[in-house]
């Protein structure tokens, strides 16, 4: 009796912590309210990036602002250089937004923007990363623009300064190698290494012995040869 009392007392006890965890998540959130950034004396350079993180790209910059070219823009173009400005990684995309103006003194010209990401790669260097951003019109021409405020700005400065967990840089941030993006190294290329232990050891596991594995690889490979054998007869 004093057992299933005790096991009764603990469900009660566990299911109003957990209503009064939700009531005060509840209401955590309900008080959140957004701020803008300048407001408090911040600026979005202070924002904390790191090995993993999913930094925010846009061309222009400001919100609500598009540019405008007589020739349509086909492709836009992102190139991520290190804080020693090595180029990391150049990554292309039609724009996310393009359209045809159809009235105005820009009637017939085509306005565009561009919004993506950049996953800050493992082990990253601490320093400001820099974004340039290019679109490709339909006859080739390059164009270069980042802010509607300062038409010669060439660059986003992007603050990597966090240098990341051992989760955040082995499971979680992808690798830059030769300006092709690879996923975390716990994918590639540990798994080079941990998917043939992990078959090993569930051979291990299934015939409940080493020697039994390796007899089971044994069985395996003679019944390759022998399935090529077969398939090599006229």
């Amino acid at each position: 009796m004093n057992a299933r009392r005790n096991v009764l007392l603990a469900t009660i006890f566990l299911f109003f912590f957990t209503i009064a965890g939700a009531i005060v998540v509840s209401a955590q959130t309900q008080s959140l309210q957004s701020v803008e950034l300048q407001d408090v004396g911040l600026t979005s350079s202070e924002m904390a990036f790191g090995p993993g993180s999913d930094i925010p790209l846009q061309s222009p910059l400001e919100t609500g602002y598009a540019w405008i070219s007589s020739v349509e823009p086909n492709v836009a173009r992102w190139k991520i250089y290190d804080p020693t400005f090595h180029l990391i990684y150049t990554f292309e995309h039609s724009p996310a937004f393009k359209k045809k103006i159809t009235q105005g003194e820009h009637a017939g010209k085509w306005a565009f923007a561009d919004s993506t990401s950049f996953t800050v790669p493992a082990f990253a260097k601490k320093g400001t990363w820099l974004a340039k951003p290019e679109f490709v019109l339909a006859d080739g021409t390059v164009v270069e623009g980042v802010s509607a405020d300062n038409p010669e700005a060439k660059y986003l400065a992007l603050p990597v300064t966090l240098s990341g967990s051992v989760i955040d840089n082995i499971f979680i941030a992808p690798n830059y190698f030769f300006g092709i993006k690879f996923p975390a190294l716990f994918w590639f290329p540990l798994s080079l290494l941990w998917i043939p232990a992990l078959i090993v050891l569930v051979a291990i596991i299934y015939t409940r012995s080493i020697s039994g594995a390796v007899d089971l690889f044994k069985g395996i490979a003679r019944a390759t040869r022998e399935a090529k054998k077969e398939w090599a007869r006229p």
